[in-house]
């Protein structure tokens, strides 16, 4: 599951844009100037953030604003390993 929780408790789907071998992209459209919480969530997969850093299954999601008139970095998200 990956998408974003606004700040009315909403959550909103990110759509599969491409995938291949080494992975899959998503994609979701974010306000500007809007907190959301960017939340990745998976009941088969291991997950971590860029640096490697494990995202614990029931993680509240990562803090992500989007500054008007600037273009947001791509967030990084890997698959680890298989839960056990």
């Amino acid at each position: 599951m990956v998408g974003i929780a606004d700040s009315y408790g909403m959550f909103h789907t990110a759509t599969l844009k491409g995938k291949d071998e080494s992975g899959s992209d998503h994609q979701i459209v974010i306000p500007a100037n809007m907190p959301v919480k960017l939340v990745v969530r998976s009941n088969f997969f291991q997950i971590a953030d860029s640096r490697g850093v494990a995202i614990a299954a029931n993680a509240p999601g990562m803090p992500v604003t989007v500054v008007s008139g600037k273009t947001p970095a791509a967030i990084v998200v890997k698959v680890t390993g298989i839960k056990q």
